[in-house]
């Protein structure tokens, strides 16, 4: 039995017959519904990126960056250097500090680009050295634990344009 044709789709340049839809049963799935993407799909709670989710938690504890580049300046943990190292350029071998240049930043995350940039041959280039630390350390990321990974809480998308950026702010006051 040779199946009706019920249209041609066109697809990438070629057209393709498609089965007639006789009945209910030959329709396609519903889709199911779009998952929150916030900033896209969803309200976006994080609009500042780094610095909307590294600020002082409600139990206290500080998490801004200008406060963990301070305690960088004493000592990087030892498995957060590792993985900086892992993201560092070549030959370039880190010495478990970072300058405390928490006052000299003022904007976050473009501030950090300066030492941080994408052909870096000082510092681990900020997209790896980012990526890296919130993206690779399952189960124990906040990142991925609290926050699902959520790409969007970082990048956000012009609606207008289809051009992804990283926002920069300053960092809140305590």
């Amino acid at each position: 039995m040779r199946a009706q044709i019920g249209r041609l789709v066109l697809l990438s340049g070629a057209l393709l017959a498609a089965p007639a839809l006789g009945s209910a049963q030959d329709a396609p799935p519903a889709l199911p519904d779009a998952r929150a993407i916030p900033g896209i799909t969803a309200e976006d709670h994080y609009p500042n990126a780094c610095v909307s989710c590294h600020v002082v938690l409600p139990d206290g504890r500080d998490v801004r960056l200008s406060t963990l580049v301070a305690q960088w300046a004493t000592e990087v943990r030892p498995e957060l250097l590792e993985l900086a190292q892992s993201a560092a350029p070549e030959g370039l071998t880190l010495s478990g500090t970072h300058p405390n240049v928490g006052a000299m930043v003022r904007e976050i995350p473009s501030g950090c680009l300066a030492c941080h940039a994408k052909t870096s041959t000082m510092a681990p280039p900020f997209a790896m050295l980012l990526h890296r630390i919130h993206l690779t350390q399952a189960p124990q990321s906040v990142f991925l634990t609290v926050y699902q990974g959520e790409c969007t809480y970082c990048h956000k998308l012009d609606m207008t344009t289809g051009a992804w950026s990283i926002p920069s702010a300053p960092e809140p006051e305590p």
